[in-house]
């Protein structure tokens, strides 16, 4: 959760980091990771500015 917090708030970027764990954690498939991701504060600070962001037009 750590690395994603920490990483660009690109898509491109929180993909890399998704695959990364993924490897990381020997999963076969991405969508087995998703299981062992948390919402924390931070995490959810960011979505909540990227999702307004999105709805006042800008590019987040």
């Amino acid at each position: 959760m750590r690395s994603l917090e920490q990483c660009r708030h690109d898509r491109d970027a929180v993909g890399r980091h998704i695959v990364a764990l993924s490897t990381y954690l020997g999963h076969a498939h991405v969508t087995d990771t998703y299981w062992y991701l948390q919402a924390t504060p931070i995490l959810m600070r960011q979505i909540a500015a990227a999702g307004e962001a999105l709805h006042q037009g800008a590019v987040a």
